[in-house]
């Protein structure tokens, strides 16, 4: 279950090069657009109001011409949540499944997914360097710059070795807890390489311009627009 689950979180958050006008839209807009979203399903406990911020990353799907993307941002998460949503049903104080704890599960398990999907949705079509230009177009250091486009790149790179490691470990007959050891020693190990490429290219010593600028505000105005429409009627 757990390579299971580390497989769909990897699909869903890798990052496939392509032109579609939510890849394209400006990175800071799309990121305004989310953090919304995600404040208004931490404010609502309205089952009708979480299900309707659920058009978010449908949206993001649609206008990145996959909803394949809604999908697998759907799926990455379940397995996690339907568990929080159980254990939750079973120990709520109102009683065991009572109805109260059966719609406070619900209520929570469809809110964690609206805003897990809306950060994969994201992340998905949004390339790390317009993260980093946005960041140097307001001054950042060069060491924040780079490790934050670099930590955005890991974190499928990471899943994948996760799940290699998962697999040794079973073929090896151990325990799940075991490939552990070999995970943090590859993800040390690949920072340490990292470091050292960018030290010998000289990263830090200067202010670089990124391959890719921020992105469109034109093209990021449709997302803005739903996530706007969708968390007035909760923030007012």
């Amino acid at each position: 279950m757990i390579r299971l689950f580390l497989n769909w979180l990897y699909t869903a958050t890798v990052y496939v090069e392509r032109d579609s006008p939510a890849r394209r839209a400006h990175g800071a807009a799309k990121l305004a657009a989310t953090l919304l979203v995600l404040i208004a399903a931490v404010e609502t406990n309205s089952l009708p109001v979480l299900g309707l911020l659920m058009l978010f990353p449908l949206t993001v799907s649609a206008l990145d011409r996959d909803l394949r993307m809604l999908y697998y941002a759907v799926r990455a998460p379940l397995i996690p949540l339907l568990i929080v949503s159980l254990l939750t049903a079973a120990l709520h104080p109102a009683g065991f499944f009572a109805p109260e704890s059966v719609m406070y599960a619900a209520v929570l398990g469809l809110r964690l997914l609206v805003i897990a999907s809306s950060l994969i949705a994201i992340m998905n079509v949004t390339h790390p360097q317009q993260v980093s230009s946005m960041l140097s177009s307001l001054r950042a250091p060069q060491w924040l710059v780079e490790a934050v486009e670099s930590t955005w790149r890991l974190i499928p790179v990471t899943l994948r070795d996760a799940d290699e490691a998962l697999a040794s470990a079973r073929l090896k007959g151990l325990k799940p807890w075991a490939a552990l050891t070999p995970l943090t020693a590859a993800a040390l190990l690949r920072a340490r390489s990292m470091a050292e490429s960018l030290y010998v290219r000289g990263a830090g010593a200067r202010r670089r311009e990124t391959l890719r600028g921020p992105g469109s505000l034109r093209d990021a105005v449709p997302i803005l627009l739903v996530s706007v429409a969708l968390c007035l009627p909760v923030l007012l």
